[in-house]
């Protein structure tokens, strides 16, 4: 079960739903072969929905596991949209780069490698130095903030993938 729907309603919309095109539909059967733990296709598909919705300019992941997720909310980036995904384990990142360059999504995609927590530290004392991208760090901090309220951010971060949380901005 996840968080969206239960077992059955699952099973129903596995069944029905096609695999992604393209490179991403590649890295999509290549993780699930591999049992590497990326987003249930009706939580891609519920994500697709929110997307199209929102519109975001900038999209904030939280475990980058290998891309699979980024790539996918690349497809509803305005042009000049980003997505930075953060991770700290390496075993994924090395396949994220990967995925990355495969796709051709370097100039959308960014990686900041590190625990959250360390990086919005970072970027606070960044702040305090020099004035570029400032509320870029701002966001980042409140976003932060705001999740560990909520016991987000422990949830993401207890397993390598096991939860991954977006924020769009």
């Amino acid at each position: 079960m996840n968080y969206v729907t239960d077992d059955t309603m699952n099973a129903y919309l596995r069944s029905v739903q096609p695999m992604y095109d393209g490179v991403l539909g590649e890295i999509q059967k290549e993780a699930i072969a591999a049992e590497v733990p990326i987003v249930p296709p009706e939580v891609a598909r519920l994500l697709s929905v929110l997307l199209t919705m929102q519109k975001p300019k900038n999209i904030l992941e939280i475990g980058t596991a290998v891309a699979f997720s980024a790539g996918l909310m690349c497809r509803y980036l305005p042009e000049e949209g980003t997505v930075t995904t953060i991770d700290r384990y390496e075993v994924m990142l090395k396949d994220a780069r990967v995925n990355i360059k495969r796709m051709g999504l370097e100039d959308k995609i960014k990686i900041l490698e590190g625990d959250v927590s360390s990086i919005v530290d970072r970027a606070v004392r960044q702040t305090a130095e020099e004035n570029d991208a400032a509320e870029d760090r701002k966001n980042l901090l409140i976003l932060y903030l705001w999740m560990r309220r909520r016991g987000s951010i422990r949830r993401s971060c207890r397993t390598a993938c096991g939860f991954c949380l977006w924020a769009v901005f």
